[in-house]
């Protein structure tokens, strides 16, 4: 009998207000514990909010919230990958936004620095300096990456050359662009089709949306989609067998020897 794992991914709104976004995380987790499931995705720094400068960060409340997240994967016996902004190390540095993955023992098994910022990031945050790493959470092979990394395949397919079997996409992807609906859940669907691994997406909820939540297997189907500006949970149960090398295999990278430092 196939070994499935029972995955969700967390379309809700979110503010600036970190009690309120904490509250409301607190409220999803109870809602999956219900329905059985052992590994949540949530969106782009659904915890501290997202554009905020750095000076009107709550860094206390921030940190609290991570804390309770912690307890709360530990209570619920829960593997939780969630978005928060964190301090940066660096003295007179913007924050980094970033992704954090805790284990069922409340554990933080694995933390990602958003590396490909927009524009309005820029003004906010500094970027991350390494690749999405891959390491076990809920029985998977996971890698985590963030919103706008959709939009570039080397990543993941340096994640998937590392044995990923699942990637996940924490988005906050609203208020202008609705044109791109199609091309970012066409992104998703790549990502999963092009690596042979399954894909878990997670917006936030908002009335003007870039991509909807949803979670893909590794032929590049929806198993599970969220509609539009609802605030939703979808949940699909997943076999990391599925996951595949096929097109990994078929590569010919001694015709395409692609050099990191090329920029056009």
């Amino acid at each position: 009998m196939p070994v499935r794992t029972r995955v969700a991914a967390v379309q809700m709104p979110f503010g600036n207000l970190v009690p309120e976004n904490l509250a409301a995380m607190e409220t999803v987790v109870g809602r999956l514990a219900r329905r059985r499931v052992r590994f949540a995705v949530f969106p782009e720094c659904c915890l501290s909010g997202y554009l905020v400068p750095a000076p009107e960060r709550d860094w206390p409340a921030i940190l609290a919230g991570v804390e309770r997240m912690r307890e709360l994967a530990r209570e619920r016996r829960m593997a939780i990958v969630f978005g928060t902004a964190l301090p940066n190390e660096k003295a007179r540095k913007l924050p980094f936004n970033s992704v954090l993955a805790l284990d069922e023992r409340g554990r933080v098994v694995s933390r990602y620095d958003k590396c490909h910022l927009m524009p309005g990031d820029r003004e906010c945050f500094s970027p991350g300096r390494k690749l999405p790493e891959v390491f076990r959470l809920a029985g998977l092979k996971v890698a985590m990456q963030i919103c706008f990394d959709v939009r570039f395949p080397e990543p993941a397919r340096a994640a998937a050359l590392s044995g990923a079997e699942v990637l996940t996409y924490s988005f906050a992807g609203f208020g202008s662009g609705g044109w791109k609906l199609p091309v970012m859940e066409g992104h998703l669907r790549s990502r999963a089709a092009e690596n042979g691994v399954f894909a878990i997406g997670a917006n936030c909820a908002h009335r003007v949306m870039i991509v909807t939540s949803r979670i893909v297997d590794p032929d590049g189907l929806d198993l599970a989609a969220a509609p539009v500006r609802r605030a939703v949970e979808i949940v699909a149960d997943i076999d990391p067998a599925a996951a595949h090398r096929k097109f990994l295999r078929d590569r010919r990278p001694d015709l395409y020897p692609l050099s990191s430092q090329s920029r056009r």
